[in-house]
This record gives C-alpha cells, structure tokens and sequence, in this order.
C-alpha cells in the first residue's frame, strides 16, 4: 500500500474519533453511513481526497458498541 501523502498526529485521530462519536450520536447517523462519514471527516480534515481505510476502521471500530447509529448518552458524555 502507498503511504499517504498527508500524517494525522495522534492527537488529530483522537479529535476526528471523539468527534466522530459525537456526530453519531447527535445527528443519529445510521451505522452503515458511519464509514463514508468518518471518511469524509478525514478529507475536510487533511484537504486530501484519498483517505486511509485503516484510519476510517480505526475509527469506525471504536464504535461498534452502538447500535442503530446511535451511541448511548453515557457513551457520548464520556467522549467530552
């Protein structure tokens, strides 16, 4: 695989996933929108069109807890 032409610090993963988290939550985002979604949050973050899919599972994966596209209020508050 290429190495992308742009890094995302670990911090920036951190945001993207907590606000990722929160989007599903507040927006109610259905669970098989959640990739695109999260893969669009990369491209508006990066500028870049081609986005990593190990970082879009990253952050995907850290919400699989949630069902029906949406996180638990416990879930969302404690992502704050």
């Amino acid at each position: 695989m290429d190495k992308l032409a742009v890094s995302i610090s670990a911090f920036d993963c951190d945001v993207l996933r907590s606000a990722f988290k929160n989007s599903v939550f507040e927006d109610n985002i259905p669970e098989d929108e959640w990739r695109e979604y999260a893969a669009q949050m990369i491209r508006d973050l990066t500028g870049v069109e081609t986005v990593d899919p190990d970082l879009v599972e990253w952050i995907v994966r850290r919400s699989q807890n949630a069902r029906l596209g949406a996180y638990s209020a416990d879930e969302a508050a404690s992502s704050r």
